[in-house]
């Protein structure tokens, strides 16, 4: 016999249901966004992308460099 402060089987049922759907639908969106972020660290990592992107700053850093190594040895 239940009481009526305690939720029936199917309830009991359709609310595991719906936590589960919840749940996994939260570790959908998750594994998404790590997915997102991976890509994003990759790319902000790549130098050979960077310099693709702008070579002028591995000229100037060139420079800068033989500039910096010009007055400590000469």
């Amino acid at each position: 016999m239940e009481t009526s402060d305690q939720p029936s089987t199917a309830e009991a049922i359709r609310d595991i249901t719906e936590s589960t759907r919840q749940a996994f639908a939260a570790s959908e969106r998750i594994a998404a966004d790590l997915e997102t972020l991976e890509r994003r660290f990759k790319h902000a990592t790549d130098w050979r992308a960077r310099i693709e992107e702008n070579p002028l700053w591995l000229a100037g850093a060139a420079v800068i460099g033989g500039i910096i190594l010009w007055r400590i040895f000469r």
